[in-house]
């Protein structure tokens, strides 16, 4: 049977941690040599590699239930494509997205349309522009066919 502390070893080691520091961790040590060899033994131990095996199992179940889930999201059309995505920005550059909003009056809540400001279609611009790829650096390419002064216009003494 693992104690609470050897648990939670297990715990950081499938996360990600090394054993060092896992068992810096759970244990509550420093970071030393004594911790890198205590880490060691407990990887040695069947019990622990067992229960560590047990972790891995339920997360890769968890992964595979999550990414089933991410498909099933993505299938639903209920996330937003990049088409669609570019599609509603433009409309927001050209001003054809009308938002139905609420806005309290004297006489009560009264419906009101209103349409993107420019600040918000500059910012649409923007995006769409790094959706596109438009921002990307560029490589220029420069070659000097001779070498060339850096002030041409400066005359230099070259009997120094």
């Amino acid at each position: 049977m693992l104690t609470s502390k050897q648990i939670e070893f297990c715990k950081q080691y499938v996360s990600g941690k090394d054993g060092s520091n896992s068992y810096s961790i759970a244990f509550n040590r420093g970071n030393d040599n004594v911790t890198r060899a205590a880490a060691s033994r407990l990887l040695k131990s069947n019990e622990i590699q067992s229960y560590i095996f047990e972790l891995q199992e339920q997360n890769k179940k968890i992964v595979e239930i999550a990414n089933i889930k991410a498909a099933d999201i993505v299938v639903s059309g209920s996330i937003a494509d990049a088409t669609e995505r570019m599609v509603t920005l433009t409309k927001i550059v050209r001003g054809e997205l009308i938002i139905n909003t609420e806005q309290m009056t004297k006489d009560g809540p009264e419906q009101i349309m209103l349409t993107p400001e420019y600040n918000d279609r500059i910012k649409a611009i923007a995006e769409l522009n790094k959706m596109d790829g438009s921002y990307a650096p560029t490589q220029t390419k420069i070659e000097l066919s001779k070498e060339q002064p850096l002030f041409p216009d400066v005359q230099t003494n070259n009997n120094d």
